[in-house]
């Protein structure tokens, strides 16, 4: 279970008064707090596909940069986008 009142009194433990009290208020403990507790308690659906969703494409584009090609990385950007417009068009 994850508690929002520990967290900010550890945090206000290490940060001066003022500092902490601002940190605490733009990252918001207990929203946080509150939010990662929904996600524990939430159900992970694991479902495969045929091609990376959108969701992986900075990943995937993050691999690309890695990986030593002739190609320049725009244009193999371009054409991943272009794949997925014409995969997305003849799915419909």
């Amino acid at each position: 279970m994850l508690m929002g009142a520990p967290a900010i009194g550890i945090w206000h433990q290490y940060m001066p008064s003022d500092r902490g009290r601002t940190l605490a208020q733009e990252l918001d403990f207990e929203r946080m707090a509150r939010c990662l507790q929904r996600l524990a308690e939430g159900e992970v659906v694991i479902r495969r596909t045929q091609r990376f969703s959108p969701f992986a494409f900075p990943l995937v584009v993050e691999r690309l940069r890695e990986e030593g090609s002739t190609e320049q990385l725009g244009e193999r950007v371009r054409r991943l986008v272009e794949e997925m417009e014409r995969a997305l068009v003849a799915g419909s």
